[in-house]
């Protein structure tokens, strides 16, 4: 997994998982394709973020300041974000690939978030990850007390994900009338 080698440390990390009764071919076209916004949940909380689109996809997570880490069809997507996200505006710092792993100014989180999949069985097993590294311990207790109250809004997104995801690449019932 490509995220263990860009981030082998890191003070957090949470996982989710979930079987698609599809091929990894078909969920890596549904997870490119994602519209985060195809959830309610996750356009309401987007909204109260200040983040409401009518599109929400991973264009649109580069233009927040995530950073494309590695790419690689249909194994694994990693993204990556270096920012404050517990000030309003986000202190979000322009990273490339290179630039990312080794970050270390002090007062910033170095957030990476994949998703892998793994053929299993009849289907694909689907695992998203998101890891934080605090760069100092100031800003590792701004980001526990931000973490306290986001963190269950943010596992709800990437749940969520993990749904759209398989409602995307899974056969759907047919009905014969």
């Amino acid at each position: 997994m490509e995220l263990d080698r860009l981030m082998p440390e890191h003070d957090l990390e949470k996982r989710h998982d979930r079987l698609v009764a599809a091929p990894p071919t078909d969920v890596w076209d549904s997870l490119i394709d994602l519209d985060f916004n195809d959830s309610r949940l996750v356009r309401a909380l987007m909204t109260v973020r200040g983040i409401g689109r009518r599109n929400l996809g991973w264009g649109d997570f580069e233009r927040f300041g995530f950073v494309p880490l590695h790419r690689e069809p249909p194994h694994e997507l990693v993204f990556g974000l270096i920012a404050q996200p517990w000030r309003i505006r986000g202190g979000i710092v322009s990273a490339t690939p290179e630039t990312f792993t080794g970050y270390a100014e002090p007062g910033f989180a170095v957030i990476g978030w994949n998703y892998v999949l793994a053929a299993d069985g009849a289907g694909t097993r689907v695992i998203t990850m998101t890891r934080v590294r605090c760069t100092d311990a100031a800003s590792r207790a701004k980001f526990r007390r931000y973490w306290t109250l986001v963190g269950p809004f943010s596992g709800a997104i990437r749940t969520e994900s993990l749904r759209l995801i398989a409602r995307g690449s899974e056969p759907q019932p047919t009905t014969d009338y």
